[in-house]
C-alpha cells in the first residue's frame, strides 16, 4: 500500500499507527485528552508546510492552538519545532518569529520551547507545533457524544474560503480569470483562516461540540462529526454559508464544493436553547447559520430544491491544484 497525500483516514490511522502504540490519550475529533494527577491535559499537534513562506508564523499558532480551542478550553502553551534547508535566509525566520510572537501574545499563549535547526534532505521549511492546555474536570471538555437527536448544527463560514485564498496566493492568474477581486487582496487576508476567536466564543455561549472543516472539506467534517456523535445529520444546502469567491473558483475548476478544504470554518453542535446565543456571539465575527440538525438516522442527508440527496466524498480540489 502506498501512502496517499494528506492525512490518514481514521481507519488507516487505527491500522497503521494506533494499533502499534500504547497511548494514554483519548482521541477526539481535533485534539486528544489525557488524564493527569491534577486534571486533564488537552493537546493537538500540526505541521506548517505548503503555505506561503511569509505566513508560517501565523499558522504555527492557529493550526494547533485552533484545534485545542475546539475542545472549548482556551489554549495555554505551545511547543515549536523549526526545520529548514541549510542556507535558508535568516530574514525569513526573523519575520515569521515576529508574527508568531504577536499572534501568541494576542491569545495569551506562552511558548515553552522546542527545537530549531537546518538539515540536509529538506527541500522546504517545516514548522511543527504542539499546543496544549489543562482543565480540572472532564465535563468542561466539549464532547460530540453529548449531542442528541434534534440538536442544531451551526456552520461557521465562509465555507471554501481557504480555496480562494490558496488560489490567490499560488495561482493568481487562474484567480483573475474567474474573479473580479484582486488576488493580492485575498492572498494577504488571513482573518477567515483561524478558528480561535469563533471557537472560544461558541464555547462560552453553550456549544456542545465543534469540528473544523480542514482537509476534505464539509463532507469529511460532517461524516467525522456524525461518527463521533453516533448520530446522523440533516443539512439544508440553501443555508450553508459559502464563500462567494471560493464557491465560484471550485465550481469553475470542476471541483466538488462539499469536498473542498475550508480551514477556518467550523461545525458546531448545540442545543436549540443555545443556538440563538451562539449565532449572536459569532455573527459580528463571521457568517454563520443554523444549517441543519442531528438525527437518529445514522447518515448524512442533504436537502436541496425540495429533494433529499445523499452526498458522498469526492476529490478535494486542494490536492489537485496544489
Amino acid at each position: 500500500m502506498k501512502l496517499h497525500k494528506g492525512k490518514l483516514t481514521l481507519k488507516e490511522l487505527q491500522r497503521l499507527v494506533l494499533s502499534y502504540i500504547s497511548s494514554v490519550e483519548t482521541p477526539r475529533l481535533d485534539f486528544s485528552v489525557a488524564q493527569t494527577a491534577s486534571g486533564f491535559l488537552i493537546s493537538a499537534s500540526d505541521p506548517v508546510i505548503g503555505v506561503p513562506l511569509n505566513h508560517y508564523g501565523f499558522f504555527s499558532v492557529h493550526y494547533s492552538a485552533g484545534d485545542v480551542s475546539l475542545s472549548g478550553i482556551r489554549p495555554q502553551y505551545l511547543i515549536l519545532g523549526i526545520y529548514y534547508p541549510p542556507g535558508f535566509d535568516s530574514a525569513w525566520l526573523e519575520n515569521n518569529m515576529d508574527i508568531l510572537g504577536k499572534e501568541a501574545k494576542k491569545y495569551d499563549i506562552k511558548i515553552l520551547g522546542g527545537h530549531t535547526g537546518a538539515y540536509n534532505g529538506l527541500q522546504t521549511p517545516i514548522f511543527s507545533t504542539t499546543a496544549f492546555t489543562f482543565t480540572s474536570e472532564e465535563r468542561n471538555i466539549l464532547n460530540p457524544q453529548n449531542l442528541k437527536p434534534g440538536d442544531s448544527l451551526i456552520i461557521v463560514g465562509p465555507v471554501t474560503r481557504e480555496i480562494a485564498w490558496a488560489v490567490a496566493n499560488f495561482k493568481p492568474v487562474i484567480f483573475s480569470e474567474h474573479c473580479e477581486t484582486k488576488p493580492e487582496d485575498i492572498a494577504s487576508d488571513l482573518s477567515y483562516l483561524t478558528v480561535l476567536d469563533c471557537a472560544i466564543k461558541a464555547a462560552e455561549n453553550g456549544a456542545i461540540a465543534m469540528h473544523d472543516l480542514a482537509e476534505g472539506g464539509l463532507i469529511t467534517a460532517l461524516n467525522e462529526f456524525a461518527n463521533a456523535s453516533s448520530l446522523g445529520i440533516e443539512l439544508d444546502s440553501d443555508l450553508i454559508p459559502w464563500d462567494n469567491l471560493g464557491y465560484t473558483l471550485v465550481t469553475a475548476l470542476d471541483g466538488d464544493i462539499f469536498s473542498a478544504s475550508s480551514f477556518g470554518s467550523i461545525l458546531i453542535g448545540a442545543s436549540n436553547e443555545n443556538t440563538e446565543d451562539i449565532i449572536n456571539a459569532l455573527t459580528p465575527l463571521r457568517p454563520c447559520t443554523i444549517a441543519g440538525k442531528f438525527t437518529s438516522k445514522k447518515n448524512i442527508l442533504l436537502k436541496k430544491n425540495g429533494k433529499d440527496l445523499v452526498i458522498k466524498k469526492k476529490e478535494d480540489i486542494y490536492s489537485r491544484l496544489f
